[in-house]
């Protein structure tokens, strides 16, 4: 009994492991079928204080000025999410927001890494249901919602005290591009962060299949994440909202 009891546990523990597996691939599937590799498109500096630099302008300058800089919860979010990609057996090239024009978007499977240092997740986000909105407050706007609920960050506050932050998960066709597109992005940097720990992660996406209705493989969807920050660090992601269409 003692032999039978163990091998069921195993048979439901490997089950509820492929299963979760199984969910992280249908999550990814439609940007797969593009033949090309996939953009990823990131989030870095503050696109309204990015001017082109001059040609004068030192290395130094260079370093320290606005350009080209990408924050630890981004780049850990990038790791998170080139190493699925490339676990899956497919290539990826990288851009940053600020040098990618509409051109490089066309046709083609694109994941947008970041919001308020991304014009494109802006941009690309402002006609679906959850969207961010940066007045009065930094926060998710619920197009649907009648509730209007507290998706926000007050970034006028001390940076320590911050202790929750948001995310948009959107995976779906998008018009402009002509091409699947994938929204990894928070309000802040936290937010950033554990949303490319929901897409990357089959524990996490276990919140998926409670959220959304049968056949959300085959259709667009988008999400809203919460995570609590502690002692400077995002938590593990909530689900708080999802549609799909």
């Amino acid at each position: 009994m003692g032999i039978v009891l163990v091998l069921v546990a195993v048979g439901a523990y490997s089950l509820h492991k492929v299963s979760a597996s199984s969910t992280a691939d249908e999550l990814w599937g439609p940007l797969f079928q593009s033949p090309g590799p996939i953009l990823i498109v990131l989030g870095s500096g503050h696109p309204e204080l990015v001017t082109p630099e001059p040609a004068q302008t030192s290395l130094m300058e260079h370093m320290v000025g606005p350009y080209h800089h990408i924050s630890l919860s981004s780049a850990l979010a990038l790791s998170r999410l080139t190493g699925l990609i490339q676990g899956r057996g497919r290539n990826y090239e990288i851009k940053e927001g600020s040098a990618t024009s509409l051109v490089d978007l066309r046709s083609r499977s694109v994941v947008l890494v970041g919001a308020l240092n991304n014009l494109w997740t802006l941009r690309l986000l402002d006609p679906l249901r959850f969207r961010f909105v940066t007045q009065p407050l930094a926060h998710i706007e619920d197009d649907k919602s009648t509730q209007h609920p507290d998706w926000s960050v007050d970034f006028s506050k001390p940076y320590a005290t911050v202790s929750t932050d948001y995310a948009i998960v959107a995976r779906y066709h998008d018009a402009t591009t002509n091409g699947t597109v994938m929204v990894i992005a928070g309000i802040g940097p936290y937010g950033t962060e554990a949303a490319s720990e929901f897409v990357t992660s089959p524990r996490s996406l276990e919140q998926l299949l409670r959220k959304v209705p049968a056949g959300w493989q085959s259709k667009n969807l988008e999400m809203v994440l919460k995570t609590e920050v502690i002692a400077g660090e995002a938590g593990p992601p909530s689900l708080v909202a999802a549609t799909t269409w």
